[in-house]
């Protein structure tokens, strides 16, 4: 389980601030980029995997709408795009680098 800000106690249970994604509706309204997930102390190592796969998916899904031409009338810009790339390569790198530290643990 995820603690949130309303005083949910963590994993270990622990009283902690950190955000539950579930009620914030997206790892981004905590987290600037995939990299402040990776270094927040407050969560597990699966909790971080667990939160950077779900942005992940949430981009890719962005991302594959938006090359379908579901963007609606306002599609979003070359610009914008790129960074949502960017997030997404983030996103990947973090997970292949959290699960890396996590098997040389084994």
């Amino acid at each position: 389980m995820l603690a949130n800000s309303k005083g949910r106690k963590n994993i270990a249970g622990e009283p902690s601030n950190t955000p539950n994604r579930r009620e914030s509706g997206h790892p981004r309204e905590t987290y600037q980029t995939p990299a402040d997930v990776v270094s927040d102390n407050n969560l597990s190592r699966q909790q971080k995997i667990d939160i950077l796969q779900y942005w992940k998916a949430d981009v890719e899904a962005r991302l594959r709408a938006q090359s379908e031409g579901m963007g609606g009338s306002n599609p979003i810009s070359a610009e914008k795009e790129a960074g949502l790339a960017d997030e997404e390569s983030l996103a990947n790198q973090a997970i292949a680098d959290l699960k890396e530290k996590q098997l040389q643990k084994v």
